[in-house]
């Protein structure tokens, strides 16, 4: 016989080496293909062995592997309980703070003033990124922002989830400085001119969204409330350079917002959306207006 028996010595033959490397002998089949395989091109699978090449065949296209990847980052982004907006939005006002402060140039790409929603100096992308900017005369104004949004803004976003939370932040800042732009109609020639920072807009919406989250779990809100009227106050005082239109806008927005995403959650999730694409386009229509109504009234 020429075949070895049970517990005799197998002999390599002439067609038992790797395929890929023919100086490698080996009795090891892929159990796809049935090429020989070595131990260096062994790979292995649910099924068993398999060859390099059955194994390159098998793996799905780069464009279907990177879309699986960004799928599951995703999902594990949106399942974490780890409150990852609000502390990165507290380290990017933290640091275009410390950027201004020595970059005279990144304060003046990144402010908003009402003439940046006409056709003079049509720049409105100004009124989301003024959101993250803070008066540098001092840190008090960064310290009592950043305080709030560490104070309030991991258990909104735990309750919203990451998704809503931006969405809060960012329209209701957008919400402060539409309420800057409505105001400049008082003084055009003026007011239209005069810069702001609106981080405030967006930090008196995640309050005000509390106050209706308060509010809806009948939770005691008096000391929220107090705390409210006295920074929205504050911002009355003559001497003080406070922008309250942009407090009143956040305020309101982040209001009306946090009452859709609350409706939301408890009986019907189509509220919420309605709601917010409602303050979306209610913005955009605003800004188109003042844009019309200016157009010929700047001299």
């Amino acid at each position: 016989m020429n075949q070895p028996q049970y517990g005799e010595k197998a002999q390599y033959g002439p067609n038992d080496v790797c395929y890929r490397h023919p100086r490698s002998p080996s009795f090891t089949l892929c159990q796809r293909c049935g090429k020989t395989i070595c131990v260096d091109c062994q790979i292995q699978a649910p099924v068993g062995l398999l060859c390099p090449d059955c194994q390159r065949e098998l793996q799905p296209p780069v464009s279907g592997q990177v879309a699986r990847k960004l799928r599951t980052t995703g999902r594990r982004l949106s399942s974490d309980s780890r409150p990852i907006v609000s502390y990165t939005l507290i380290g990017l006002c933290v640091l275009l703070w410390l950027g201004t402060l020595n970059i005279g140039a990144l304060r003046e790409a990144l402010i908003y003033a009402p003439i940046h929603s006409t056709p003079f100096a049509f720049e409105p992308w100004r009124m989301i990124t003024t959101t993250f900017l803070h008066a540098t005369a001092g840190p008090y104004h960064l310290l009592g922002n950043m305080v709030t949004l560490l104070l309030f803004g991991p258990a909104l976003e735990r309750a919203l989830g990451k998704l809503r939370f931006i969405l809060l932040y960012l329209l209701s800042g957008w919400g402060g400085s539409i309420a800057v732009m409505l105001w400049s109609l008082t003084s055009i020639n003026t007011l239209a001119f005069v810069p702001v920072v609106g981080a405030s807009g967006a930090t008196f919406g995640i309050l005000a969204a509390t106050v209706v989250v308060y509010k809806r779990l009948e939770i005691d809100a008096r000391f929220l409330l107090v705390l409210l009227a006295i920074n929205l106050g504050i911002g009355f005082l003559p001497g003080n350079n406070i922008s309250w239109q942009a407090h009143v806008g956040g305020l309101l927005v982040g209001a009306v917002l946090m009452s859709g995403f609350a409706r939301g959650l408890t009986r019907n999730s189509r509220a919420q959306w309605f709601v917010c694409g409602s303050v979306i386009l209610a913005s955009f229509a605003l800004c188109g207006l003042y844009y019309l109504l200016v157009q010929g009234s700047i001299g």
